[in-house]
């Protein structure tokens, strides 16, 4: 496997949830600080090298909801594309 194709993958395991960040114009490290979570663990989570819980899950959909995401359903947010 390339380093492209790499970057690749790992951005594209939770396409939804980078989707609607980028809609809302909101980084990572900036919805770890609101939702209450640690940096390191957001991005390790995001590409998929930790699992999500349940609480983080909720986290993350209610800031996304204030900050007038599209769909911030878990389901949607936190499908997973391997």
């Amino acid at each position: 496997m390339t380093v492209i194709q790499l970057h690749k993958k790992v951005n594209q395991v939770f396409p939804n949830l980078i989707a609607e960040l980028a809609r809302v114009g909101m980084s990572k490290t900036e919805l770890a600080h609101e939702a209450g979570l640690s940096v390191s663990s957001v991005y390790y989570k995001c590409n998929g090298s930790a699992q999500w819980k349940l609480s983080d899950m909720e986290k993350i959909s209610n800031v996304l909801e204030m900050h007038g995401a599209q769909d911030t359903s878990i389901n949607y947010l936190f499908k997973k594309y391997d």
